[in-house]
């Protein structure tokens, strides 16, 4: 970690980096985490977070990111599986957007860089036509903005 510039250059940076190859470098990295983001996935009817190993270093990157690049923010999306009603599904969305976003103020992310929001049922990633599809479409999405 570069002290002076508070950024994080990688475990052999060599030479300090210019504050316009810092800043590239970390658009590199949001770019990266936006092409594969941090997805939670929930229970049935449940909006409980708990990250495996693999979401906590990806939740690290993201953290990073928003310590060192100036006016970062995440959007949070919950999404649920068709099953139910669509108003129930899309306030169960929010709750689960909400408790991701509750999570991240526990690891002092500002609450004016998150704005989270519901999809409901309305943008599933698979079909719900079995367990494993609806399994698929409760979660929530992290992306950097």
């Amino acid at each position: 970690r570069d002290q002076s510039r508070g950024t994080s250059l990688g475990a052999d940076s060599g030479p300090a980096m210019s504050d316009t190859a810092a800043l590239k470098n970390w658009m590199a990295v949001k770019e990266k985490l936006n092409l594969n983001p941090l997805i939670l996935y929930f229970g049935i009817n449940q909006a409980d977070v708990s990250l495996n190993q693999e979401e906590k270093l990806k939740l690290e990157e993201i953290l990073g990111y928003l310590n060192n690049v100036p006016d970062a923010s995440l959007t949070v999306t919950g999404h649920t599986d068709i099953m139910g009603d669509r108003n129930d599904n899309i306030k169960l969305g929010q709750n689960r957007a909400d408790a991701v976003k509750a999570y991240l103020l526990q690891r002092n992310i500002a609450e004016s860089k998150i704005t989270c929001s519901s999809r409901g049922s309305d943008e599933p990633v698979t079909d719900n036509l079995t367990p494993e599809g609806r399994a698929k479409n409760r979660r929530a999405v992290i992306l950097i903005k």
